[in-house]
């Protein structure tokens, strides 16, 4: 996902939404079949499992990612974005592998989109009071 997202935006504005490009072009692989770590750690409940670590693991690094992005972009509270666009990423995902159609990982995009143009930006990537909104787009 970082290189796509590297290769396809400069802005880091544009970053977080060019996230939901890639997951739409993995749902549109005729190999998708859903989220291999959410199938790996319902495989191997057990908390203590290595294969149910892994998969925490990968998805704190995801989180982690999309919280760098959020950072880069000067968003005022990067943690809580980070959580919430993986939140409609892993929606998106699951909705995708039911369906079969990669429309939940667009309409996930423009929920982000929404979000994203809602959140305030730090002063310092405006240039000026850090209470009032931007659009992020």
């Amino acid at each position: 996902m970082r290189a796509f997202v590297e290769q396809h935006a400069s802005d880091p504005a544009e970053r977080l939404p060019r996230t939901f490009d890639f997951l739409e072009a993995s749902v549109r692989d005729k190999q998708f079949h859903g989220c291999i770590f959410v199938s790996a750690a319902g495989e191997h409940k057990d908390t203590v499992n290595p294969v149910f670590h892994a998969a925490v693991m990968h998805k704190r690094l995801t989180i982690a990612y999309f919280e760098e992005l959020a950072h880069a972009a000067r968003f005022a509270e990067p943690k809580r974005i980070g959580t919430e666009i993986n939140l409609l990423h892993e929606g998106a995902m699951a909705v995708a592998q039911m369906t079969r159609i990669a429309e939940p990982v667009r309409q996930a995009k423009r929920m982000a989109g929404q979000l994203l143009a809602a959140e305030e930006r730090s002063s310092s990537a405006r240039g000026g009071d850090a209470s009032q909104r931007t659009r992020a787009s």
